[in-house]
């Protein structure tokens, strides 16, 4: 039994966060919901995904918030504050620079090979946001989720790191 009933995971694009949730629902049998699938709709009658309203994705996370566990990833800080406030955990995924560089192009290709429609702006898009944002993700935010999130946040340099910490002190 899982001592950690809410898990947010969270980190900069890259980082390994839908990695780790689906790695922790398969341990903990929790659903892991990644918060683009409220942002966006990645149904298969759209040749691409299709940006939700604000009012939808918010009904959507409403009604997940509802239930007793949840294991949820993503960034939408806005969207989702309540999802911080609510969890039993917080994971801060904060591998280097490179390594989230790295595994955007994996990702990248993977999905091209999967047969998704995500194109090279929307991974130009990523690289350049994590470019931008490298201060924000590196040092600013997880200074400032500590001050906020103290005594539930962890943080760790990759997804295996924080599933190998999280498999010993989850009982």
């Amino acid at each position: 039994m899982c001592k950690f009933k809410k898990i947010r995971i969270c980190g900069a694009s890259g980082s390994g966060k839908t990695h780790l949730g689906e790695k922790l629902q398969k341990l903990t049998n929790i659903k892991f919901t990644p918060l683009d699938n409220l942002r966006y709709d990645f149904s298969k009658t759209h040749k691409h995904e299709v940006k939700r309203s604000d009012k939808e994705a918010r009904k959507l996370l409403d009604k997940l918030l509802k239930q007793k566990s949840w294991i949820i990833d993503g960034g939408y800080y806005t969207l989702s504050k309540d999802t911080y406030d609510d969890a039993d955990l917080i994971i801060f995924l904060n591998p280097s620079f490179g390594k989230r560089f790295l595994n955007t192009l994996k990702r990248f290709f993977r999905r091209i090979k999967e047969g998704k429609h995500e194109g090279l702006k929307n991974y130009a898009d990523l690289t350049l946001s994590n470019v931008k944002l490298r201060k924000v993700w590196d040092e600013e935010r997880p200074k400032l989720f500590k001050e906020m999130y103290d005594k539930k946040i962890h943080f760790f340099n990759s997804a295996d790191e924080a599933f190998d910490w999280f498999s010993k002190n989850s009982k």
